[in-house]
């Protein structure tokens, strides 16, 4: 099954290139610029020990197989934001070996806004195991509500099967208030990746707003437990 379908954040990948020396034979930079879309998920905020009022953003992003390999060097352009690699993209392979898509880990330093709105939370999943025939969950956490506001009356609830890599989005969800919802999954089939989950697989739960705004997305690592 191909990624294709979860690529819909546009986004411009900036290819670097050493350019011609300039009056003063110094080297120069050359870039050229790609629109494209990819999947682009916050990962973590970090605050600067030395300025407390910077803070950097990372960000995981993933790239159509059909894409130029970004290096280190690149950069990447979302909604007028500039994020830095960190390091080149790795190819992710099916079980053929055959390049499934790419994926990469980006940077961004901002300084931080004293009247942001509070960080999107994922503190408990309900049960902590799933059957591989599907079910409902309760998740519960904080700022769902404003995950709703801020994604235009849509958000993203969906599993990340990290043994074998495959995607499930909620069937249907509920925000039923600031720090509870309850989402529903079909198991049958993944809607990406290379390979169905089985008994035993761990999965991240990751919850955000349709535009993946800094503060409204949050993962859940290892929260539930596939069973038969």
């Amino acid at each position: 099954m191909t990624v294709q379908h979860l690529l819909t954040r546009p986004c411009t990948i900036r290819y670097w290139a050493p350019g011609p020396a300039d009056t003063h034979n110094d080297p120069t930079d050359s870039w050229s610029e790609v629109d494209t879309v990819c999947v682009f998920q916050m990962r973590g905020r970090q605050e600067s020990a030395d300025q407390g009022e910077l803070s950097i953003t990372t960000w995981m992003v993933t790239f159509s197989p059909d894409e130029t390999r970004p290096r280190a060097a690149d950069e990447l352009v979302v909604d007028g934001e500039t994020y830095q690699f960190r390091g080149d993209a790795w190819p992710a392979r099916d079980l053929r070996g055959q390049l499934h898509h790419y994926e990469a880990t980006v940077n961004r330093a901002e300084a931080q806004d004293p009247e942001a709105p509070p960080l999107l939370t994922v503190t408990a999943v309900s049960p902590a195991t799933i059957r591989l025939a599907g079910g409902t969950l309760t998740i519960t956490g904080t700022k769902f509500t404003s995950t709703e506001a801020q994604g235009a009356g849509t958000a993203q609830v969906y599993f990340h099967d990290m043994t074998h890599g495959s995607y499930y989005y909620a069937d249907s969800y509920s925000i039923t208030s600031d720090n509870q919802m309850t989402a529903t999954w079909d198991w049958s089939a993944p809607q990406s990746g290379p390979i169905a989950s089985d008994v035993g697989d761990m999965m991240d739960l990751t919850v955000s707003s349709q535009q993946a705004q800094p503060g409204f997305t949050y993962t859940y690592r290892n929260v539930v437990t596939v069973v038969s």
